[in-house]
């Protein structure tokens, strides 16, 4: 298995320098950014079900949980976390695109 980590590594290194010497850039491209953001979420998904495991099978776990959550002010921003980023990003988008449309019906 690590030999397919490291293999994938390797690629996924290739493959970023061609596509940033392709746009003749040489800060992260957008795509990395967001490969990035995947995996964070991937992870954060892999911990909320490794802390609900743990949380259903110990009641002290579960009380201790509940006041970090708490005091962190978790609630408020997993609503945030739980909205899928293409509704998002499809509001903002008709939200800019409107006032131009209603513009040009003007015009």
């Amino acid at each position: 298995m690590d030999a397919k980590l490291v293999r994938a590594d390797k690629s996924i290194s290739t493959n970023k320098k061609a596509a940033r010497t392709a746009r003749n850039q040489q800060q992260p491209l957008i795509e990395e950014h967001d490969f990035e953001l995947r995996l964070l979420k991937e992870f954060n998904k892999k911990l909320d079900v490794l802390i609900d495991q743990t949380v259903s099978t110990d009641p002290d776990a579960k009380h201790c949980y509940n006041m970090l959550k708490e005091q962190s002010h978790l609630d408020d921003l997993s609503s945030i976390a739980s909205t899928p980023s293409s509704v998002r990003s499809s509001s903002t988008r008709s939200s800019i695109s409107q006032p131009s449309r209603t513009s040009s019906r003007q015009a």
